[in-house]
């Protein structure tokens, strides 16, 4: 991961969290436009009273941003605005100290880049401010870790970042005046600049030099996007008396693309005669989570066109990105695999629950059978010591083959002209008691 790109956050992001009563102001004559630059939203939140913000984070560094008012500060150098307590993960850190004039883009409470242990983190701002002096809180800057999702993100790309392709004519004055007036800038015609990012936008925020540095006429540049027709932006109107260097300014911003990878090509159409074209750092919001390789390199050009606008920047994340792909796909395939079987093991119960429910509602039916009998037909009659003897029928008495009968057409009169067994039963004399007597017939 490289730290020299940070995700900004403007302040209606839901993973800000606000304590007390907040309100949303737009830009207007109080709050525009400043030595410092624009409000990054064109919208403030404001409190009175005891209020807060907190934002839970992983990364190595954060910063809350606000707007410092004129009367903050006395012509003293006393502080007579908002107080306010800044911590981190519960430990309490100095707050900056506003200046004495309107500045937009105050940092209230930073922690710089890589100052943190790469991990979870917890930034809270508390104020006390008043009706006159109300509290004015503009955006949180913060430099994540590397498994941050980037989606929907804005990620800042500072000048040196080495990403960007700079080609001759191009002055670097970090070495010569550091902090926030470190630029990147050129009053060579016809120089360019070339930057390969994942995303449906890109921002140019430059920086106008005082009048001692640079000649302050009206001079233009042009912007491409994959080649495409350049456009014509305006760099300085040669109409304004600046003594001091502005920052933060907003050169141009192009239309929406279509989200993925793009080059932006810049090249400066002023002389030496004219205001200067100046890089402070570039905005790309990307729609889709990417991975940058990159990260610093000796000759300070860009990286292959491939890259993007994501933090990951080592080997190593790339590294991550690929493995985390890989745990994506096994979840996702383990989990499609796991309800194709729920699928197929409920298919299998419904199919046999119906089975059994079929054949309880239809129950299994006995084919009528045909008895034929073999041999001769028997008669069974009891003998006087109670015993059954068995003989035969007279031959005049056989029964007739039913089966015969059946297939030759008879009817149930087949079936009466079988034989009859006849069984005598003899009174033995014993009763029980209650014991009615035995009533027979004659035959």
């Amino acid at each position: 991961m490289t730290e020299l790109r940070t995700l900004e956050l403007e302040n209606t992001d839901p993973s800000i969290e606000y304590i007390g009563q907040w309100a949303t102001l737009t830009v207007d004559e109080h709050t525009e436009n400043s030595w410092s630059g624009p409000i990054y939203s064109n919208m403030l939140k404001s409190t009175i009273g005891e209020s807060g913000i907190s934002f839970a984070f992983s990364g190595t560094g954060v910063t809350i941003f606000g707007t410092v008012m004129n009367n903050f500060v006395n012509n003293s150098g006393v502080i007579t605005g908002p107080k306010v307590d800044c911590s981190i993960d519960s430990q309490d850190f100095r707050p900056g100290t506003p200046s004495t004039f309107h500045t937009n883009g105050f940092a209230f409470c930073e922690q710089k880049m890589g100052t943190l242990a790469d991990g979870q983190h917890r930034i809270s701002l508390n104020v006390v401010a008043s009706l006159e002096q109300p509290f004015y809180f503009d955006r949180i800057e913060y430099t994540p870790s590397d498994n941050v999702s980037l989606s929907q993100a804005t990620v800042k790309f500072t000048h040196i970042d080495p990403i960007i392709n700079y080609g001759a004519g191009w002055i670097d004055t970090s070495y010569r005046k550091g902090g926030p007036n470190a630029v990147h800038l050129t009053n060579t015609v016809g120089s360019q600049i070339t930057f390969p990012f994942t995303g449906k936008s890109v921002t140019w925020i430059g920086f106008y030099p005082d009048i001692t540095q640079y000649l302050q006429n009206a001079s233009t540049a042009t912007y491409s996007v994959d080649d495409g027709n350049p456009t014509t932006f305006p760099l300085f109107s040669g109409n304004l008396n600046i003594s001091g260097s502005v920052f933060n300014q907003i050169f141009f911003k192009t239309p929406d693309l279509v989200p993925g990878p793009h080059v932006l090509k810049v090249t400066y159409q002023g002389t030496t005669e004219q205001m200067p074209l100046a890089l402070d750092h570039l905005f790309v919001e990307n729609d889709t989570i990417s991975a940058v390789p990159g990260g610093p390199s000796t000759t300070g050009t860009s990286l292959p066109a491939t890259t993007s606008t994501s933090l990951p920047s080592s080997t190593a994340s790339s590294r991550f990105v690929r493995h985390r792909d890989i745990l994506i796909g096994g979840i996702v395939g383990g989990a499609m695999g796991g309800i194709l079987i729920l699928v197929a093991c409920l298919s299998l119960w419904i199919w046999n629950r119906k089975r059994q429910r079929k054949r309880l509602a239809s129950p299994e039916l006995t084919s009528p059978f045909i008895v034929t009998f073999s041999g001769p037909p028997r008669v069974f009659r009891k003998s006087q010591g109670g015993q059954f003897e068995r003989g035969a029928l007279p031959e005049s008495g056989t029964v007739p083959n039913l089966t015969s009968e059946l297939q030759s057409g008879g009817t149930s009169s087949a079936m009466t002209r079988s034989s009859v067994s006849l069984v005598r039963h003899q009174d033995s004399g014993f009763r029980l008691p209650n014991e009615l007597l035995p009533t027979y017939t004659e035959l």
